[in-house]
């Protein structure tokens, strides 16, 4: 579905596929104020959301408390996660969930993310076996999987070749180490989680903090709450970067964070369902960016994608791209073929005077070099 949201259209998804599978849900709709639903999973109890924390009625009579993520424990045990669902004694969403793809138990594998319930390769890596890789720059899969590239060769721009003069051969694939996130400063130097390589060192985003390797929001981690380390202790939480009892400003607890369940992209809607595949949280619900779609869980750009070229699912044939949402067999004048995409190399981003040269957060492309934002 999609809406107009400030004059900006989105594609929406994620709460709304777990409301078409029944993932976890009641019967009815249990919310703040007093609403009732039934959980079956009791045998017949019931549960009345008031507030922020869901009460609930087991088949014996007894009852238990649960958390604003709308988790409960009824008699004998039973989890109640709407809108989740219980795997293995956890509450989680089968929409995102690389351990629980679609149903429990279902586990992606081989570099795969789950978007839209379903194991799929990120957008711009395809399937070679059991293996997401990039065909641009894997030197087993150079362009075709199972092309293999030979000698002192490395892959770029999904051919192979030398590689170019601001480029190093790490593990046979062609890469800028001052901008490469798995072989940032050094081949094999690869950044934490969340961070970026920025002129050769790993960096986080403005707002978050370097912890253990891994970017961190010190203002809502209750494992880092405030300062790298700083632990919150059982039933605080960490909210606006100290450990409190409960959250300030309004914002919902998940797991110990305080989060925005409208905007968090981790928390979007309800606790733990996440946005995959290239989405974004916005008004509580998963949406792809103004000029993507939302092709099987994942966030294209219809007009560039040989996948989803012009419509979702529309593949274009071998050693065809995608051009202004048409398959063709070469690209337009001015623009060079990486890999299954035509790109101006001279103002190229990811593909700056060279297939593959991807410029930092912090950077632009001009006339095929990279060069600082003013």
């Amino acid at each position: 579905m999609k809406i107009t949201y400030r004059g900006l259209s989105f594609s929406f998804f994620g709460a709304a596929l777990l409301a078409a599978l029944g993932c976890g849900s009641s019967e009815g709709g249990s919310g703040s104020g007093g609403a009732t639903s039934t959980a079956g999973a009791t045998g017949g109890g019931t549960s009345t959301g008031a507030g922020g924390g869901a009460t609930s009625t087991g088949a014996g009579g007894a009852t238990s408390t649960g958390t604003s993520s709308g988790t409960s424990t009824g008699t004998g045990g039973a989890l109640s996660c709407d809108p989740l669902a219980a795997c293995g004694g956890a509450c989680v969403d089968l929409g995102s969930d690389p351990a629980n793809c679609g149903k429990c138990a279902q586990a992606c594998s081989g570099g795969e993310i789950c978007a839209g319930a379903q194991c799929q390769c990120p957008s711009g890596q395809t399937a070679c076996g059991d293996t997401c890789v990039d065909l641009v720059t894997d030197h087993a899969n150079c362009g075709a999987c199972g092309n293999v590239c030979g000698g002192n060769q490395a892959c770029s721009g999904g051919l192979c070749a030398q590689c170019a003069p601001s480029e190093k051969n790490c593990g046979g694939s062609c890469v800028n180490t001052l901008s490469d996130e798995a072989n940032c400063g050094a081949c094999g130097n690869a950044c934490g989680a969340g961070a970026t390589c920025v002129n050769g060192s790993c960096a986080c985003a403005i707002g978050q903090s370097l912890c253990g390797g891994a970017c961190i929001d010190t203002t809502k981690d209750p494992k880092n709450c405030g300062s790298c380390g700083t632990t919150c202790g059982a039933g605080s939480v960490c909210s606006q970067g100290s450990c409190q009892a409960q959250c300030l400003g309004g914002a919902t607890p998940c797991s110990g964070a305080c989060v925005s369940l409208q905007t968090d992209g981790a928390n979007c809607g309800a606790c733990g369902v996440a946005c995959t595949g290239g989405s974004i949280c916005l008004a509580g619900s998963c949406a792809c960016q103004a000029g993507a779609t939302s092709c099987g869980g994942q966030c294209v750009d219809t007009k560039s994608d040989v996948q989803h070229c012009g419509s979702c699912g529309n593949v274009c044939s071998a050693g065809q791209v995608c051009v202004n949402s048409g398959c063709v067999a070469q690209c337009p004048a001015l623009q060079t073929k990486c890999g299954a995409q035509c790109a101006n190399l001279a103002n190229d981003k990811v593909n700056c005077g060279a297939c593959g040269k991807v410029c930092t957060q912090n950077q632009q492309c001009v006339q095929g070099s990279c060069v600082g934002i003013p």
